[in-house]
């Protein structure tokens, strides 16, 4: 049984318990909209991926295959769109400063909390360099923040280059993966340190919009500023963005003796690197965590497990979703159904509120909600103020005839986004691609503003 006491609450946690009782009903049902239209509300004619969402649930970012979503799309190629669902437009994100279309593809977009800027990893220039693209919705203009160079200082695309860049919730500072010797800045004076010599991708922080410009800084590092000696990758940063976590390889740390990847919290600030994926003795679990989420504050993280201790009675041999809480140093499994039970199947893709309540996450399990029996993959909701997990994402009647994904919470707690290649979960559903879809938070009545 899930014990709420075991977490922090934040201000406004507080539930009457004739809500909570309603809220238990299996019946739980909130209607599902497609975001991956065009401003006029055609379909998209190919796939869409990679939702992020605004804090208010209004602005969501996203990739496409689609060439139909925008007037003049002829690039051929995955394109960066923001659908404003309040003034219901729909533009493209990723072109070139001076606003042509960009020669590469693009992915991975992030919003900051406010749904002004979006960023996302993109081609610089020509198809052979790969950079950080910045689009301002306010000024409707795009630059690059960064771009990947070689050892010789050539610009380069290496293969399998990833950026993975995500925005602090305020917009101001850029948290990205690489290794150093693939790394330059514009201006030069943001060029990261040249002591980077661990051969390995690492964890870096860019204030790109102070003035002056400050330097970029390696956060994967110990405490006493020690290299981590293994791959740091997946950033997620506190909404200031002084704290980020990421998972890495590393076993420099001296309680993580676990020969896996781990996650942790590198505190910008007093340099502290804390080890979040812990057993209740302090140590890193007995199997490789993943990809963290975190509060507005950093000191709630979800992530994904194949740990089988860091909480009691965890023995389904499955990947969970837990929560780190920081403050009351506990851990807590949120990947099971409302009375507690085990999921039956994998579980993944965390993505956490700004108060740390409410988590939500792609599943396999056929035993999290009552009348799952669509054997796919489905998106849920778990409210840690409760300890109630609903299924979100289906039809009015019957359930999903398709596979959910990649889900992402608002700050707010009150929408979620996704991805999915089901054709039954609205009307008029039939351009056969995988759509991005939005859905209200049954959990978070009181919360949400109809928009």
């Amino acid at each position: 049984m899930h014990d709420p006491t075991e977490c922090r609450r934040p201000m406004g946690w507080a539930i009457p318990m004739v809500t909570a009782l309603l809220l238990a009903s299996p019946m739980v049902w909130a209607q599902v909209e497609r975001v991956s239209l065009a401003g006029d509300g055609s379909q998209a004619n190919a796939d869409s991926y990679q939702a992020a969402i605004s804090d208010d649930g209004s602005i969501v970012a996203f990739r496409s295959n689609a060439s139909n979503l925008v007037a003049g799309d002829t690039n051929q190629w995955s394109d960066i769109f923001v659908r404003d669902l309040g003034g219901v437009t729909t533009v493209i994100a990723s072109r070139q400063p001076d606003g042509s279309e960009s020669v590469n593809f693009s992915q991975r977009p992030s919003l900051s909390g406010d749904g002004r800027y979006v960023v996302f990893e993109t081609p610089y220039e020509n198809a052979t360099i790969l950079s950080t693209g910045l689009y301002d919705r306010v000024l409707g203009t795009n630059s690059y923040l960064l771009f990947l160079q070689n050892s010789g200082g050539n610009p380069s695309f290496p293969r399998q280059a990833r950026l993975e860049p995500v925005l602090s919730g305020d917009g101001a500072i850029l948290a990205l993966r690489s290794r150093g010797e693939f790394q330059s800045v514009s201006p030069p004076a943001a060029a990261p340190p040249d002591d980077d010599n661990n051969f390995a991708h690492d964890v870096f922080v860019y204030a790109w919009a102070a003035s002056p410009v400050e330097p970029m800084r390696r956060v994967s590092r110990l405490t006493v500023g020690d290299e981590l000696d293994a791959d740091s990758r997946r950033p997620a940063l506190s909404h200031d963005g002084s704290r980020v976590a990421f998972m890495t390889y590393s076993d420099l740390l001296a309680s993580d003796t676990n020969s896996r990847p781990d996650v942790v919290v590198k505190d910008t600030v007093s340099a502290v690197l804390e080890l979040v994926s812990t057993t209740p003795g302090g140590i890193a679990g007995n199997g490789g965590s993943f990809n963290p989420a975190v509060s507005a504050d950093a000191m709630v993280v979800a992530f994904r497990s194949e740990a089988s201790d860091l909480v009691a009675g965890d023995d389904n041999g499955r990947w969970d979703i837990f929560v780190r809480d920081r403050t009351a140093a506990t851990t807590t499994r949120v990947s099971v159904a409302s009375d507690g039970s085990q999921a039956d199947h994998h579980s993944s893709e965390a993505s956490i509120s700004d108060d740390g309540r409410f988590v939500a996450f792609r599943s396999l399990a056929a035993n999290l909600v009552p009348g799952d029996t669509n054997g796919r993959a489905d998106i849920f909701v778990h409210d840690r103020a409760t300890g109630q997990t609903v299924r979100v994402g289906q039809p009015a009647v019957g359930e999903s005839d398709g596979n959910s994904a990649a889900p992402a919470i608002s700050g707010n707690g009150a929408w979620i986004v996704f991805e999915s290649d089901a054709t039954n979960l609205i009307s008029g559903d039939t351009n056969r691609a995988r759509d991005i879809f939005r859905v209200a938070n049954p959990l978070a009545a009181g919360i949400r503003e109809d928009r």
